[in-house]
């Protein structure tokens, strides 16, 4: 690079950092003020225990809205978003969640969403 090119690029450099700076700094704060961070959101992770083995298949809904269906069950609990559980991912709060097995069996309830963490509910079998 001759000094006529460092003479022109050192001011396009110095423009493009600037520009660089100042989306960064509104990007970050309109991340702070956005109602929906992680600060604001929490996960929940569906899964079924050994008693509910001979139901089939059975589908999730939270405030009666699909989220995912599972025919696995676990004799521990998984982790969350494992393999065979049902995870979503929602704002902080309180949700009824309904769960509908193709033998007809059905569960319904409230789960709970912590903001920042991820809580796993199990769902057993009739007693």
């Amino acid at each position: 690079m001759n000094l006529y090119q460092f003479k022109i690029f050192l001011p396009v450099l110095f423009i493009c950092t600037l520009i660089y700076f100042a989306y960064s700094d509104k990007a970050l704060s309109d991340n702070l003020n956005n109602p929906i961070n992680p600060v604001n959101t929490g996960n929940i992770s569906f899964y079924r225990d050994a008693s509910t083995s001979g139901v089939g298949n059975i589908k999730f809904h939270l405030d009666n809205v699909y989220v995912g269906s599972s025919n696995k069950t676990f004799l521990f609990k998984p982790s969350c978003f494992a393999y065979g559980t049902v995870a979503t991912t929602r704002l902080a709060g309180s949700y009824k969640f309904y769960a509908k097995a193709d033998s007809g069996d059905a569960w319904n309830g409230y789960v709970t969403i912590i903001g920042g963490e991820c809580t796993s509910y199990p769902l057993r079998g009739k007693l």
